[in-house]
């Protein structure tokens, strides 16, 4: 909105008001579905779903509506389909410390070895997502020496 209202030389008011008035659409585009719409959907809260969105790397875009003087006040809108896999990826995985507590071994111990199998924490604050297979890799690696290694294949062990 802003560009178009630079190249017509007119306040980004000016032509929403112009647009509303001839009958263009201003909003959720067709399609699409308002972030507050998608939370009461699925049953979380907007920032949960903005979190799991996120996480997932589908994109949340701005609504086309009415130019305000605090751009935090305005309606976000997302692809239902985008809602979906996003939840979908989300409860396929769990955070590392409830698979660790789940099969009863030290968090630190599989995040280690998370590591090792090259799954690295998001950052500070943030929690490493992961996958039951996974998990399974990283808990059949075994320790030689003060080193991970790879499960000896078909047989016995030393």
């Amino acid at each position: 909105m802003a560009s178009m209202a630079a190249r017509l030389k007119r306040t980004a008011l000016a032509c929403y008001t112009r647009g509303r008035t001839i009958g263009l659409r201003a909003g959720c585009p067709q399609g699409s579905e308002y972030l507050s719409h998608a939370a009461a959907r699925t049953g979380y809260a907007v920032s949960q779903i903005r979190h799991i969105l996120r996480w997932a790397g589908y994109p949340i875009k701005r609504a086309v509506s009415m130019p305000r003087r605090n751009p935090r006040w305005c309606s976000y809108v997302v692809d239902p389909h985008d809602v979906n896999a996003a939840i979908a990826r989300w409860h396929d995985t769990e955070s590392c410390e409830s698979a660790a507590r789940r099969l009863g071994v030290c968090g630190v111990t599989l995040r280690y070895r998370l590591r090792a199998i090259g799954l690295q924490a998001p950052g500070s604050h943030r929690q490493l997502r992961v996958t039951q297979e996974q998990v399974e890799h990283a808990l059949a690696l075994r320790c030689v020496a003060g080193h991970l290694q790879p499960p000896v294949q078909g047989g016995s062990t030393p």
